[in-house]
């Protein structure tokens, strides 16, 4: 039995399938209400914030409904765009198959598409660069295929901060494993351009300077670190330090005392959303002042906390990590938890709104995501041995969908708090990586 899809020229199918799955995606359920928490920020373009995403808004006269209808149809197109991949490639059907109905079907995925953000074209973006990835050694000689392949990798960086790793890596393999001719690179590198020079133009019409939210990120470490400042290590910090420490110590043990890991690695990272946002409101006139006098300090703060407790430190990120491998862990146990939890009050305001509360669907979820991590680590240990092993038998789509998850997985995990919303955009590279590697597997 031929299980292969063989056709060449399918565009009716491949349009027909992008309207179910414009369908299926607008007529899903949504974990998001349509202006989120962050929405603000970019609905006003603030400096915090690229400004790609508010000019669309801009352009769509700001009519939220018109910016959802995009980003879903955008989405749609992507994921379509990665199934003809796929077929390209040569992969099992039943592979794309089970490729595509997991990506469809993942509801925290597509909700992103349905709230004012920019996780969706950021999702959609990433999607389309692997399929000019997957796809190149078939359009070689098409210099509109670079061209396009060059916007989309430079719109990644330029709708998030992050994306700037992603479009690194995929930039350094396609140009160091490719031959090119000077007219293919022209191409490429004026596509690349073009989003980051809007980007920048746009900006710097409305502001002078740019603002990071990296700050707060770097609070948030410092306060879970401020628990362990030995006192034998006092240093010219200790004041600020103990601004936090008390607080800091009892949520230390709170969490360390929680048997559930579920529970336990949602919990620090929605602490860390805590001290970033709301510990510093509840200081006093006096500790205010102390806050003032150290805050440019802040960087070195935590370098001198990291310096001092470094296996502190990488136990909190890989706490970071496993959470964002854990969706709904929270929702489901913690109203089954015992203990006095510190903070409740401030827990509670962190807590952005969310549209679906069934338990039995959050637990399917969980169980989903903590499989799906158990295969993709089992995947990253065969990968590893192989590429050592067998290198005759390298392949370079293999080894950018290994090396853009974990290091994007790591990478937030140091720098920022951990949430199931930070997995989604590598969350189809990482089925991709896996399909690949069972391919190899089968052919063995």
């Amino acid at each position: 039995m031929n299980t292969k899809i063989t056709f060449e020229n399918s565009g009716i199918k491949f349009f027909l399938l992008f309207v179910f799955t414009s369908f299926v995606i607008f007529y899903s359920l949504s974990f998001f209400p349509t202006l989120e928490n962050d929405s603000s920020s970019y609905l006003n373009n603030e400096s915090i914030r690229l400004s790609l995403y508010p000019l669309l808004i801009r352009i769509l006269n700001e009519n939220l409904q018109l910016v959802i209808l995009f980003q879903i149809i955008y989405l749609s197109l992507s994921i379509v765009a990665l199934v003809y991949s796929l077929i390209k490639i040569r992969i099992n059907t039943i592979l794309i198959l089970i490729f595509y109905l997991l990506i469809i079907t993942n509801v925290y995925y597509t909700s992103f598409s349905k709230t004012i953000l920019t996780e969706s074209i950021y999702f959609a973006s990433i999607n389309f660069c692997i399929f000019f990835f997957l796809i190149k050694n078939s359009v070689k000689e098409s210099l509109l295929f670079y061209f396009f392949f060059g916007i989309v990798m430079g719109l990644i960086p330029s709708i998030r901060h992050e994306g700037l790793f992603i479009s690194f890596i995929f930039l350094m393999l396609f140009l160091l494993n490719n031959k090119f001719s000077s007219k293919k690179l022209l191409f490429f590198f004026i596509g690349i351009s073009i989003m980051p020079i809007l980007e920048n133009s746009v900006f710097y019409s409305k502001h002078k300077e740019r603002s990071s939210v990296i700050d707060k990120s770097i609070f948030g470490k410092i306060f879970l670190l401020s628990a362990f400042d030995d006192e034998l290590k006092k240093n010219q910090f200790a004041d600020y330090i103990e601004l936090f420490s008390d607080k800091s110590k009892k949520v230390n043990y709170f969490l360390e005392n929680l048997k559930n890991p579920f529970l336990k690695y949602n919990l620090f990272s929605d602490y860390q959303v805590i001290a970033q946002y709301q510990i510093k409101n509840k200081l006093n006139f006096e500790e205010k002042e102390i806050l003032e006098k150290f805050e440019d300090n802040e960087n070195e703060i935590l370098y001198v906390l990291v310096k001092e407790n470094p296996i502190i430190f990488l136990r909190h990120t890989l706490y970071n990590y496993f959470s964002l491998w854990m969706p709904g862990g929270k929702q489901i146990f913690l109203q089954h938890l015992n203990y006095e939890i510190p903070l409740l009050d401030l827990l509670k305001k962190s807590q952005g709104p969310i549209n679906y509360q069934n338990s039995l669907f959050l637990f399917f979820g969980l169980a989903f995501f903590t499989c799906l991590f158990v295969i993709f680590l089992v995947t990253n240990i065969i990968f590893i041995f192989k590429f050592f092993k067998y290198p005759h038998n390298r392949e370079e789509s293999n080894l950018l969908l290994f090396l853009i998850p974990n290091i994007y997985l790591i990478f937030i995990s140091v720098v920022n708090v951990a949430t199931p919303r930070y997995l989604m955009p590598i969350y189809p590279m990482i089925l991709l990586f896996i399909a690949l590697e069972l391919r190899k597997l089968k052919n063995r």
